[in-house]
């Protein structure tokens, strides 16, 4: 089977991505990553992979539901220490979803 030049960059995309970083490695589905790479937003890409509504989520950062959806929506950038909230709510790096 030959591969296009899309399925080589998904596949080191995949592995770049999935490359253990201390001992909270997590193998993220190639889906979720092409998500983020055809532009929708980290933080709404990983709340639907965890499954999250945007409730769950703010609750869990300390945020309103609505700033998470501006967040998504792209119409703010949050604070980094908000961010932060939000990624670890996530249970993602902070560059993950920056």
């Amino acid at each position: 089977m030959q591969l296009n030049v899309i399925d080589h960059i998904d596949e080191q995309i995949y592995t770049d991505f999935n490359t253990p970083q201390g001992d909270d490695f997590e193998d993220i589905p190639l889906q979720v990553i092409n998500r983020i790479l055809f532009n929708e937003h980290p933080v709404k890409v990983f709340r639907e992979y965890r499954r999250f509504s945007r409730g769950d989520l703010a609750r869990r950062a300390g945020v309103t539901p609505g700033l998470i959806a501006r967040i998504e929506r792209g119409r703010m950038r949050a604070e980094r220490e908000i961010m932060r909230r939000i990624a670890a709510a996530l249970h993602v790096s902070l560059e993950e979803i920056a």
